[in-house]
């Protein structure tokens, strides 16, 4: 795309910037609408049974246990994920811990909101000092030692 023809927002019109707006709003819509369908036929999918005639399936949800009523396609996606984690593949694993909450990742975010629910608390804790004692609120704007007493 040649970058001399594109005109910024700024150089339009209200009319202009409104009418494109009005075509990205209506382009979005679209596109939620058409994931939106997508994820309800993959989750309605997801929960049908594994046909019999998908023998390769079935055996192998036969090998590691699962019988006839549960085998649903869910069911089947997460023993191949199982079967090929045991095998080595190391992004199965990854996706098997992620999904179970059991990443790393997933402990740095709980650990990150217990911090921001305490230093929540704290600042509460600092408006409740200061709105009963504004003269405390003046010492922690200045940074004296007074903080230090009234935070404490």
């Amino acid at each position: 795309m040649n970058e001399k023809n594109l005109i910024p927002n700024a150089k339009r019109t209200p009319e202009e910037r409104r009418e494109n707006a009005t075509k990205a709003g209506i382009a979005s819509g679209k596109s939620r609408r058409q994931k939106k369908k997508l994820k309800q036929a993959l989750e309605t999918i997801m929960n049908e049974k594994v046909p019999q005639s998908m023998d390769k399936v079935q055996n192998m949800l036969h090998e590691f246990g699962i019988n006839e009523e549960e085998s649903t396609f869910q069911i089947a996606l997460a023993v191949m994920l199982v079967k090929k984690a045991l095998d080595g593949n190391i992004r199965s694993a990854e996706l098997i811990a992620t999904i179970t909450g059991q990443t790393a990742d997933h402990d740095l975010k709980e650990r990150e909101f217990t911090h921001k629910k305490k230093m929540d608390r704290q600042k509460i804790d600092i408006v409740d000092k200061t709105l009963a004692d504004p003269s405390a609120l003046i010492a922690v704007l200045k940074g004296t030692n007074e903080k230090e007493n009234v935070m404490h």
